[in-house]
């Protein structure tokens, strides 16, 4: 069986996927629905931070390993792919990633309401 894991954006949480997460299974998927601290750590951070679970799911598999994300979910699979890609890594679908960064990020990185709570990792985002 092939497994996903699901990587949420930065203002959101696992739940918010709890929907695709349900119609993967429904076709035959395992998933691994993932919270991470998406607003509290840089990128490479979440990304090492996510290593145990996802290797100990991807052990448990027989067929390769998909991702799909939605946003910063998109980086933070990224910054693990290249850290630990898997051995049997399959498909990697992302939805709406800011992989060159963002305009509002941009206009607003200075801002301490925007810092506040988009954190480290927001701070990133800046083109």
């Amino acid at each position: 069986m092939d497994g996903v894991v699901l990587l949420h954006g930065i203002a959101r949480r696992a739940h918010s996927l709890a929907g695709l997460e349900r119609a993967l299974a429904t076709e035959g998927y395992a998933t691994l629905n993932l919270d991470y601290p998406a607003r509290h750590s840089q990128l490479q951070d979440i990304a090492s931070g996510l290593r145990q679970p996802i290797e100990r799911f991807g052990a448990g598999l027989a067929g390769k390993l998909h991702f799909v994300t939605h946003s910063m979910g998109g980086l933070v699979a990224r910054a693990y792919i290249t850290r630990h890609r898997p051995e049997r890594l399959g498909h990697v679908v992302m939805l709406a990633p800011p992989n060159e960064g963002s305009e509002i990020a941009d206009l607003l990185h200075r801002n301490p309401l925007y810092r506040a709570f988009f954190g480290p990792a927001g701070a990133g985002w800046s083109c």
